[in-house]
């Protein structure tokens, strides 16, 4: 899966900080970032994006040397609000949906429409079914396939134990 990032234009200097507006590499230009109040985050406003992501800090200069404290402070003080619900928050539509992938669910068409516009689609690492609402940057498993390998692990993780334990004991 490939996110593309947008890298601002050659001279570009992060003027809005102090506004708390800064250039978004999802979006592709300088946006204003609201307060999220329940992760005490700055997000962009258009694409929800935290000001902890590393190409918005890479792009701003946002490091923890000052900036990026500063930051979030004249985000906070603009007093905009970003309230948008997590992906698992929003109301269903009445069917039935599994978790938070709702990979059962068949949108409309004009939800489909929207959906394939406004969401980036991974692909699972293991069945490359798509995995919609994708809740972290390092998910890389749908739903079945990430029970499946936690289970892998844990019994992995045993085995190794278990191999450990032995080679100790026969010393």
């Amino acid at each position: 899966m490939t996110v593309k990032i947008i890298s601002p234009p050659e001279g570009y200097e992060p003027k809005g900080l102090k506004q708390g507006r800064a250039w978004c590499p999802y979006c592709g230009k300088e946006t204003e970032f609201g307060h999220d109040s329940r992760l005490d985050y700055a997000r962009c406003m258009e694409c929800g994006i935290s000001e902890r992501d590393f190409y918005v800090r890479q792009h701003n200069g946002l490091w923890p040397d000052g900036d990026l404290e500063k930051f979030a402070n004249a985000v906070k003080k603009s007093k905009r609000k970003y309230d948008r619900p997590f992906p698992w928050e929003k109301e269903s539509s009445g069917k039935e949906e599994h978790g938070l992938y709702e990979l059962d669910r068949q949108p409309e068409p004009e939800e489909q429409k929207q959906e394939q516009a406004d969401t980036v689609i991974r692909a699972c690492a293991r069945c490359d079914k798509p995995i919609l609402y994708v809740v972290s940057n390092r998910q890389t498993y749908c739903r079945e396939c990430k029970r499946e390998v936690e289970t892998e692990q844990a019994r992995e993780r045993k085995y190794r134990a278990r191999k450990k334990q032995v080679a100790h004991h026969s010393m």
